[in-house]
């Protein structure tokens, strides 16, 4: 008798646990590989007018599909573009683009996407650059989490006398 309700008070804590924290993760952004004309930019903050700088944005959804990407750079100061390695029809369904903000609705069933993109720096600007990212799931946590927003800012200088 015991063992049987020690059993039943084991079976129902573990029915009781709430498994909605680990399945309903936000989706999450991550840069990786950020080179400046094909060199690491360990110690850099910034880029100069021409120069291009690489890097690899990561996306996760985890347990959830990926619905929207929403891409926001300064067009007056950067040009920003997908590397052509990538072929964005593969992953999105749609896209919408409109001065310095660029849309993208992801095709039904991807949770994760590796997009390298470029920034070529055109006009220097005194503060810093931002490039804007914000990367929404199916997940049902909402607020800062969903969508996950981050922003990758460097500044744009004049390019050196030679």
């Amino acid at each position: 008798m015991k063992k049987l309700l020690l059993f039943i008070l084991s079976s129902f804590m573990l029915v009781s646990c709430s498994l909605q924290s680990e399945a309903d993760m936000s989706p999450q952004i991550s840069f990786y590989d950020i080179t400046i004309n094909g060199e690491s930019t360990t110690g850099q903050s910034g880029i100069l007018v021409e120069d291009t700088l690489r890097m690899t944005v990561a996306l996760q959804g985890y347990y959830h599909e990926l619905t929207e990407l929403v891409i926001v750079s300064e067009d007056d100061f950067v040009e920003f573009s997908f590397d052509e390695s990538f072929q964005s029809s593969d992953w999105f369904a749609s896209e919408i683009t409109t001065s310095g903000t660029r849309k993208f609705i992801f095709k039904s069933g991807i949770k994760t996407c590796v997009i390298p993109i470029q920034v070529v720096g055109i006009q220097k600007k005194q503060q810093a650059v931002e490039l804007n990212f914000s990367l929404q799931s199916q997940s049902s946590a909402k607020g800062d989490y969903n969508p996950r927003k981050i922003d990758f800012a460097f500044t744009v200088s004049e390019q050196a006398e030679e």
